[in-house]
């Protein structure tokens, strides 16, 4: 063995066993930085080989047994609404419909729509409204879902507000629906009460007059799962003007009150 030497104890220690010690050489010479003509060792010799490996095909570990496998997982997305200047927003109520026209791609026909989605949830609604001069705003909303045939899957009475304080301290407030009501739940895309309200929303501007209600901006963050199975579900929106075969959008809400991403427009997916 290199660098090594053997060591044999006595028999009359108080050990009885012969024992094998491995002890460094005196004569061993550890590395040292190569200082010949002004040269040092290359610290970063690893870390080239790391990048290296980084470009290289190779194998990697791999499960001996397949895993468990979902083709058809939930996904997640956001839609940003901003309110329209010249449109108050009182009283607003969304819709099982408003919730099916945010996935929707053009069909063959250039003039309708159909969801992409098999089925929906609202995950999050976050608010923010700001003063306009001197006016403060406040935002109300209040879970509006209810079952009619069998009065088992209601929302509760609740109201949530939030009011700015001035145009540099804007009101703001987040809301997560539990998912075994209405307004949190799974809704499928289907011809089934697409009227059926989730949640109304009012803004009070604060004596703010036409022109200057621009001051509240709404996300709502959804869960959605891709119409990769079955065919689809049967709702349809038809457009006014043709569009694009196959493009991917949303519509606005409120009748022109909350202004979102139009078909062909910005459509941000993560997982």
């Amino acid at each position: 063995m290199e660098n090594t030497r053997i060591v044999y104890r006595p028999s009359d220690t108080p050990s009885t066993n012969t024992s094998l010690a491995l002890r460094p050489s005196p004569t061993q010479h550890y590395a040292q930085p190569n200082k010949q003509n002004g040269q040092k060792m290359n610290k970063g010799k690893g870390k080239k080989s790391q990048n290296f490996a980084m470009v290289r095909t190779s194998l990697v570990p791999s499960p001996t047994f397949p895993p468990t496998f979902c083709s058809n997982p939930t996904y997640r997305c956001k839609r940003r609404f901003t309110s329209d200047k010249n449109n108050a927003i009182t009283g607003a109520t969304f819709f099982i419909a408003d919730g099916n026209k945010q996935f929707l791609i053009v069909d063959p026909t250039t003039t309708s729509t159909l969801p992409f989605v098999e089925c929906w949830r609202i995950k999050k609604v976050s608010i923010w409204c700001n003063n306009y001069v001197d006016n403060p705003t406040t935002c109300t909303l209040s879970p509006a879902g209810f079952d009619i045939d069998t009065n088992n899957f209601n929302d509760r009475e609740q109201s949530f507000s939030c009011t700015s304080r001035g145009e540099n301290t804007p009101g703001h407030m987040a809301i997560k629906p539990a998912m075994d009501t209405p307004m949190g739940g799974w809704h499928l895309t289907s011809t089934v009460n697409p009227g059926g309200s989730l949640f109304n929303l009012n803004v009070d501007y604060g004596g703010a007059s036409t022109g200057n209600w621009a001051s509240v901006t709404m996300d709502i963050d959804f869960e959605f799962v891709l119409g990769l199975v079955g065919n689809p579900k049967g709702y349809t929106r038809s457009l006014t003007v043709a569009a694009t075969i196959g493009a991917m959008g949303g519509t606005g809400w409120t009748s022109g009150g909350l202004i979102v991403m139009e078909l062909q427009s910005i459509n941000v997916f993560f997982q």
